[in-house]
């Protein structure tokens, strides 16, 4: 399966196949984190993240294939749930609770915004402890 991704702007036509051979089965290939984490930071539309999703799904890499079909839904959210969202995110990063911006980081995390919550960790973990 050949995949075009769009990264950082540019539509950029990525050569990678999924399928190396069958013994890569369910093996996080060098290749294949290369076409993830592209994904993951593109500008991918919820369709192309999906399929890309369920070829992640077909070669065993449920973890990956879960992580980019949330990220599809994500982006396929209105666009006042994700103000809301952004709200939420620049409100935490005025708190001054490192537990509380953990809490909001762990939430985001779950929903597939990985992003948001790596850079709420970063900042909880700047914030002075209790």
């Amino acid at each position: 399966m050949l995949l075009p991704l769009a990264v950082g702007g540019a539509a950029v036509l990525s050569a990678v196949a999924l399928r190396h051979r069958s013994k890569n089965k369910g093996k996080m290939t060098s290749k294949r984190q290369l076409v993830f984490d592209k994904a993951m930071n593109s500008k991918l539309p919820p369709s192309d993240l999906e399929k890309l999703a369920d070829g992640f799904k077909k070669e065993g890499l449920l973890e990956q294939a879960e992580a980019l079909l949330k990220r599809a839904k994500l982006r396929a959210l209105p666009k006042d749930i994700k103000d809301k969202r952004r709200k939420i995110y620049k409100d935490a990063l005025k708190l001054k609770n490192p537990e509380q911006v953990n809490k909001i980081a762990d939430a985001f995390q779950k929903e597939g915004a990985t992003g948001a919550a790596k850079s709420l960790k970063d900042y909880a973990a700047g914030l002075p402890r209790k």
